[in-house]
């Protein structure tokens, strides 16, 4: 598949590399991929108990993306 980094506001544009995403035990893996070259990034899941007090934790089935247009 691909992913996309989103660059930010002031010199990095938003560009889209290809991917791939698999689960070890209790993590999900993400390999970013250019070419034959890659780097994985481990993301953990997330326990309540490591936010700060009074944080809300965001409901991800309201999340709605928005994927800029190409130049």
């Amino acid at each position: 598949g691909t992913i996309m980094d989103p660059g930010n506001d002031t010199n990095k544009k938003p560009k889209t590399y290809g991917c791939e995403i698999w689960r070890e035990g209790g993590d999900l893996v993400v390999r970013g991929k250019i070419a034959f070259l890659g780097r994985n990034q481990t993301w953990k899941p997330f326990d309540p108990k490591d936010f700060p007090a009074g944080f809300t934790v965001p409901d991800p089935s309201t999340f709605v993306p928005v994927i800029p247009e190409k130049d």
